[in-house]
């Protein structure tokens, strides 16, 4: 077997123990393997076992082949490294996913475990915490050979300013800043890779982030007239980011128009006039659709918050308001269930919100200024309104918030 095809199959498939060129079978290639090659050397006959490519002579072909396996056994290690690297990412994710309330206690481990239908193992350990992150050391073994793989996991909110698992179109915005503060740390960020994922039209404040193994020229369109005053880079990992389960315990309700909306699960709701949350903290699921009628405002007075849960849609028409009166996204966060598809906001004013829904596009037709941050499948901003993320939501984002992710902020090999 030629060095360049075994290598494909080795790659591609974790192929099985080199027993064809483990002469000893101890499922490692090395000096011994040899000694016992340098025996057969330009033996003839059929059957041979140092005979590894089948011409019944024992000579400098063959020693080729050994030489070539012998360099693969790293290839083994690194493959190993790398798959506990990724099942440790993987099960930390997971853990993420599960846990209503964080249990650094149970943070996953592995010991010699092994590649199916290989001689390679792998270890690997997560230590950390939320507030510092988490390290990951994965190790894997072939033979003599060891390769070593580390990492940090950050506890990242998705509310950086733009996440989308697809596409962002900022073609129609007149500006992105972070706010209160100016020019703090906030990104655009998506995690596909595809031609014109991420298209800019505008000043940017701060970095574009797109997937892994992405090419800047083809996963980013900057216009004539944009600029981007941080950094634009892939990232390291997907965010794949966490799916939005209903609220649960809510009693049912009925809107009546002229009362507040109270906390509850509701099978749609129509807005045509103007209507307010009541005062304090209500969480409201909607199970069907949500429409905001032409001139019609839903209100969040100054002493209250929302988080509305949407199982549909949620379409504002042409004139229609989502009045936030705190002035603070955190006090009106909208969140999108895995069936829950688009939100068009056509606001005619400023609008304070915080909107995570990973499933559903997302459509921001508004002049005025959009304070907050969003986490979507895609997302266009249309009609030249500015973009001000509010910094703050992440400065208060706890781990226990499905917003969150884990990300591979750092990785090295030893």
């Amino acid at each position: 077997m030629k060095l360049t095809t075994y290598c494909m199959v080795l790659l591609a498939t974790v192929t099985p123990c080199l027993a064809s060129v483990d002469l000893n079978t101890d499922c490692s290639v090395d000096f011994h393997d040899f000694a016992d090659f340098a025996q057969s050397w330009r033996s003839t006959g059929s059957l041979l076992p140092a005979n590894f490519n089948g011409d019944s002579l024992v000579d400098w072909r063959d020693l080729a082949v050994l030489t070539d396996s012998w360099l693969s056994e790293q290839v083994f290690a690194q493959i190993a490294a790398e798959t506990g690297f990724s099942e440790a990412i993987r099960l930390m994710r997971e853990k993420l996913a599960a846990e209503a309330v964080w249990d650094n206690n149970s943070l996953p481990s592995a010991t010699d475990v092994n590649i199916p239908g290989d001689c390679a193992t792998y270890d690997f350990s997560v230590t950390g915490n939320p507030s510092a992150g988490f390290n990951i050391t994965s190790t894997g073994t072939h033979g003599v050979f060891v390769k070593t793989i580390c990492g940090t996991l950050a506890v990242r909110s998705s509310w950086m300013g733009i996440a989308v698992a697809s596409t962002i179109d900022a073609k129609n915005v007149s500006f992105i800043n972070s706010y209160p503060e100016p020019n703090e740390w906030i990104a655009l960020r998506t995690d596909s890779t595809v031609k014109w994922a991420v298209s800019l039209n505008t000043d940017l404040a701060g970095d574009i982030v797109f997937g892994p193994g992405g090419r800047i020229g083809t996963v980013v369109k900057l216009l004539p007239g944009s600029s981007v005053t941080g950094s634009i880079y892939p990232a390291l990992a997907t965010m794949n980011l966490q799916p939005v389960t209903a609220p649960s315990g809510l009693p049912v309700q009925t809107y009546v128009p002229g009362t507040s909306l109270e906390s509850g699960v509701y099978e749609s709701l129509t807005i045509a006039g103007n209507a307010s949350t009541e005062p304090g903290d209500v969480t409201i699921y909607v199970q069907g659709k949500v429409l905001i009628m032409e001139g019609a405002t839903l209100t969040v007075p100054a002493d209250g918050s929302l988080k509305l849960y949407l199982g549909s849609s949620f379409e504002g028409k042409n004139g229609s308001n989502l009045v936030n009166c705190t002035q603070n996204p955190s006090s009106m966060q909208i969140y999108g269930l895995p069936t829950y598809s688009s939100i068009i906001v056509k606001n005619s004013g400023s609008l304070y919100t915080a909107i995570y829904a990973p499933s559903a596009d997302i459509i921001i037709d508004s002049s005025g200024t959009f304070y907050g941050a969003l986490a979507a499948y895609s997302c266009v901003f249309m009609n030249g309104g500015s973009m001000r993320v509010d910094t703050r939501l992440q400065e208060d984002a706890s781990i226990d918030d499905v917003h969150v992710f884990l990300d591979l902020e750092s990785r090295w090999e030893e």
